[in-house]
């Protein structure tokens, strides 16, 4: 008996999954796609109907042009370890909105980093200098940003960075070991667009849901009224003010506002 047309779509089908879920692996990414494409391969690979096409792929009875990846002894089961192992690297984090990729930084970035982290608007206005040469990038790539919880923020329409968002952890502000300091900056040719507010919505989700934090602080200096505008946008309130807060990679101390988030705060916000 040959293959009938519904064994042949239901095959395509999860050929097409597996296709999909071994690009989301590749790209690190751990996504609730990633896992919804896993479940299914993992349902159809440990039931009946897996075996009973792979008996009748080894029978001859399906057509020769189809691709049959799925239908290896070692394509879903690579799949599910591959996964596996993502899903317990705390390091490959992936996170994604609707325009942005948040991945971890690598030293290929650094000529990208520069791009935008030369720019005098851009540093300073958070505490720290301008880069002054790619290899300056690569540094602090290599020594400040290829942390755990240190994002660079993709531009899903080029695959480049164009800023970086972060969350930290046991800092002035967070002294708490369930909380975190947010902090972000962003390419000048990119503000005004909504990017920072998108970014650090995931990344708020990503840390009360996923990391189990009760509240996130995030601060400026007098002057930053952009990061002012995000944080109060994101529903962050204010909590205090630091009359000669410490800017130590710029020799000098500054005013300085604390705000912050709690679980709770941003839980209601969400039910809106």
């Amino acid at each position: 008996m040959e293959a009938n047309n519904i064994q042949i779509k239901r095959i395509t089908e999860y050929e097409n999954m597996l296709d999909e879920a071994t690009e989301l692996l590749a790209a690190g990414m751990k996504s609730e796609r990633l896992t919804e494409l896993v479940q299914a391969l993992e349902a159809y690979y440990i039931g009946g109907q897996w075996k009973r096409d792979f008996a009748d792929d080894e029978e001859g009875k399906l057509p020769r042009d189809l691709k049959r990846g799925v239908l290896s002894e070692d394509g879903i089961y690579d799949l599910l370890e591959a996964y596996g192992d993502l899903m317990e690297d705390p390091e490959s984090t992936v996170l994604e909105t609707e325009r942005l990729i948040l991945r971890p930084w690598t030293e290929d970035d650094a000529e990208e980093c520069f791009k935008y982290a030369a720019d005098p608007l851009v540093g300073p206005a958070c505490g720290w200098p301008p880069h002054k040469t790619v290899e300056e990038s690569g540094e602090v790539i290599r020594d400040i940003l290829m942390v755990p919880e240190t994002y660079a923020i993709v531009l899903k329409e080029t695959g480049l960075p164009i800023g970086s968002i972060s969350f930290h952890f046991h800092s002035f502000l967070a002294k708490e070991d369930d909380e975190a300091e947010m902090g972000f900056w962003l390419g000048v040719p990119y503000w005004g667009r909504g990017f920072v507010p998108e970014a650090a919505r995931e990344m708020l989700r990503h840390g009360f849901e996923d990391l189990g934090l009760t509240r996130v602080w995030c601060g400026y200096f007098d002057g930053n009224f952009k990061s002012e505008r995000v944080q109060r946008k994101l529903g962050f309130k204010h909590i205090s003010i630091n009359e000669e807060a410490p800017v130590p990679q710029m020799g000098e101390t500054r005013k300085g506002y604390a705000n912050c988030l709690t679980r709770e705060d941003w839980l209601e916000c969400n039910q809106k």
